[in-house]
């Protein structure tokens, strides 16, 4: 496979961390360490979103009114800034850069 291939692939990762993640794990992984690092971090980022994404709506539940509304948009937006920051990732990755997420490239370096 090409280099310029794996780049895309960084970025691809992150595009719906979990799906994307998995599947260039699962289509690359093998081949490429640095590859397969930064998908299980996107699939990890992807956990983390969709957690956040769940407790944010329990918040939306409870909380009502005009003030429940700001707060909801303030967590919505707090959700994708999240992924840009995974795109940017993945594209810092593509670039040869280091591309960790605090807290989640520890735990991705041991899997």
């Amino acid at each position: 496979m090409e280099h310029k291939e794996n780049n895309i692939m960084f970025i691809v990762a992150y595009l719906i961390p979990l799906i994307t993640g998995l599947l260039v794990y699962i289509l690359y992984g093998s081949r490429d360490s640095k590859l397969r690092f930064q998908s299980i971090q996107a699939i990890l980022l992807g956990i983390c979103l969709i957690v956040a994404s769940i407790i944010f709506g329990i918040f939306d539940i409870f909380i009502t009114g005009v003030g429940g509304q700001v707060i909801s948009g303030i967590l919505d937006l707090i959700l994708v800034l999240v992924w840009l920051y995974g795109i940017y990732t993945g594209y810092r990755a593509s670039r040869g850069m280091n591309a960790n997420i605090p807290y989640l490239s520890d735990y991705a370096s041991k899997l």
